[in-house]
């Protein structure tokens, strides 16, 4: 059974990791750029950047040679066959954990020495040298004329490999950084192939480098109808398409528009109960059983029930937009399902603003669930809650308006939060975050969170 209103719980000691002992993020204030921390954590959650210890990726220096050849060997998807490489380079300066590497490299015709025996592994690798790397991972080829060495940036740029880097564009050659390699090469992921259909990431997951889940929580795939073996993709334009598609191992693409839940539901449902006083009935919504409709107080939402490896996808924010206007239902209520992302939309009630007592997006025993560029606004009581799920993440995400706080967090494991915008929220209780000014509540004991790149603005915060 759905709890009603968790922050009514009293509030208890939060057992967490803070940030210094996950990852030494600086703080960032608003209006800094980017400094590639939280790509660097997506990065190293995908298993193509390690970092130079556990919990230090050093962004704020310059990549040296090996480091990016290492880099370009994992876009590749060829770090096991590295590993497995059994010949020989001729250089004699390459630190032993960098051989590997090298030698197959080499092997590959990748990389070349500054002599014939030299490597030079800690000289710096310029943003051109990284980004030839790049380009050549993603089909294309400078000794073939689709680019030189001296300017990669305009294919760069055409294949959106430098979005959020406009100073590399502008001539800031002089100052590439680790965290630099982080935004680009995640940036690369969702580039397509040269002459090719298939992105980067899709290649990677072809090659079992990276899971499906992986593969549609960080990746741009809008658009994109290939898909890896054992799923399917659906397009839906109505909210009956997207209920009805919306199952097992199945990418459910949204057409542009605008999706009244609350319209289709009492369509489907009826109010009869709603108007006797009787609530908390469930309806089948789909032959498949996965989504349900759920009773509240004054009206109806969907509940997505034990659905897998699902994933909701729109084209942009400002096109597909998610809507229900009861003020006691949550948007989407997802229950027990695993490994599914929803991208690239725009959620909220349409009730005014301090009226609602349900949240945008509500995760209950979920694991491996992302949130990924969507905006999700008030008058809901939440943008995101999640009660006892794990393995969650709130990436690049616009959450504003809502009238109990930004993000509520409840008896969950290893949850990330990066790069989000949280502004114009009515904070109740202060944050629960050690030295932070984001709107986060914490109601149970909650362990491993981690926060990176976030900005709060014009929240406030005060008593219930």
């Amino acid at each position: 059974m759905k709890r009603l209103l968790s922050v009514s719980i009293s509030f208890v000691l939060v057992f967490m990791l803070s940030v210094s002992s996950v990852y030494a993020a600086p703080k960032i204030e608003l209006g800094l750029p980017r400094t590639g921390d939280a790509e660097a954590v997506v990065l190293k959650q995908l298993g193509l950047f390690k970092g130079v210890s556990e919990n230090d990726f050093a962004l704020h220096r310059a990549p040296t040679r090996l480091e990016a050849l290492v880099m370009l060997i994992r876009l590749l998807g060829e770090e096991k066959d590295a590993m497995a490489n059994i010949a020989k380079s001729p250089f004699n300066d390459v630190p032993n954990w960098g051989k590997k590497y090298v030698d197959y490299a080499y092997a590959k015709g990748y990389t070349k020495g500054v002599s014939a025996t030299k490597f030079d592994p800690k000289a710096a690798m310029p943003a051109k040298g990284y980004l030839t790397f790049v380009l050549r991972a993603l089909g294309y080829s400078d000794s073939k004329g689709d680019f030189t060495y001296n300017n990669p940036y305009d294919l760069a740029d055409e294949n959106n490999i430098l979005e959020g880097l406009q100073y590399l564009i502008d001539g800031g050659e002089f100052n590439f950084l680790r965290g630099d390699v982080a935004s680009i090469s995640l940036n690369a992921l969702s580039c397509k192939l040269n002459d090719k259909p298939t992105t980067l990431g899709q290649k990677l997951c072809d090659k079992k480098v990276i899971t499906p889940y992986q593969l549609y929580s960080f990746c741009n795939m809008w658009g994109n109808d290939k898909v890896p073996a054992g799923m399917r993709v659906i397009r839906v334009n109505s909210v009956e398409q997207m209920f009805e598609a919306i199952n097992d191992n199945t990418v459910v693409m949204l057409e542009d528009g605008r999706y009244d839940f609350t319209d289709y539901l009492h369509k489907v449902c009826g109010t009869d109960g709603l108007k006797n006083g009787i609530y908390n009935e469930k309806y089948a919504l789909t032959r498949s059983g996965k989504v349900v409709g759920n009773e509240e107080f004054d009206g109806i939402e969907p509940e997505i029930y034990r659905v897998k490896n699902c994933h909701i996808i729109g084209s942009d924010p400002k096109k597909v937009e998610l809507i229900c206007s009861p003020r006691y239902t949550d948007v989407m209520y997802f229950l027990e399902c695993s490994n599914c992302s929803i991208s690239n939309v725009t959620m909220g009630h349409t009730p005014d603003a301090g009226e609602c007592s349900g949240a945008v997006l509500n995760l209950e025993d979920c694991s491996n669930f992302t949130v990924k560029n969507c905006v999700l606004y008030g008058c809901g009581t939440f943008g995101v809650s999640a009660r006892a799920s794990n393995g969650v993440v709130v990436y690049e995400d616009d959450i504003k308006e809502c009238s109990m706080s930004g993000i509520e967090l409840d008896m969950v494991d290893d949850v990330k939060i990066l790069n989000c915008y949280l502004h114009d929220n009515d904070c109740y209780y202060e944050s629960s975050y050690p030295d932070s000014n984001l709107p986060i509540i914490f109601s149970q004991t909650c362990l491993n969170i981690l926060q990176v790149g976030n900005e709060a603005e014009n929240n406030t915060f005060g008593d219930f």
